[in-house]
């Protein structure tokens, strides 16, 4: 009998030693997130033994990175003389049309105020629709 309640005693005072490990203290989370990816994070924790307090507050925005320049594609521009630009000489619009692009006098395909081409022009000596369509576009003559 005496061996029990010297037992009992030394786990009682094994306890009362160690009270802080009863009752650590408090904690208290918050998470919030909307459909958008903004989200708001916070915690609290107070130690009951001490009486600190440790918190920390987070307001951000969740979001898909941007594209990865290898993937990313970039605009194209055609050279000048080889296919258009400022004279029309190949595929491209230009001022004189002599390719398949858009020019004033559209000796190509392009479309242009003669239509010499295939393209749309007030002449329309091509493939295109013009006003004199001898062609096989629309004409209106």
């Amino acid at each position: 009998m005496f061996a029990k309640i010297a037992f009992f005693c030394a786990a009682l005072v094994a306890v009362s030693a160690y009270a802080p490990l009863v009752n650590t203290g408090v904690s208290a989370v918050s998470n919030q997130q909307d459909a958008y990816g903004n989200y708001a994070y916070r915690y609290d924790i107070k130690d009951a033994a001490t009486g600190s307090l440790n918190s920390k507050a987070e307001v951000g925005k969740v979001g898909i990175a941007t594209i990865a320049a290898p993937v990313a594609y970039g605009a194209y521009a055609a050279p000048a003389i080889g296919y258009g630009g400022a004279l029309g000489l190949g595929y491209g619009a230009g001022v004189l049309g002599a390719g398949h692009g858009v020019g004033i006098l559209g000796a190509g395909y392009g479309a242009g105020v003669l239509g010499a081409g295939h393209g749309v022009g007030v002449l329309g000596a091509g493939y295109g629709a013009g006003i004199y369509g001898a062609g096989l576009g629309k004409a209106i003559y």
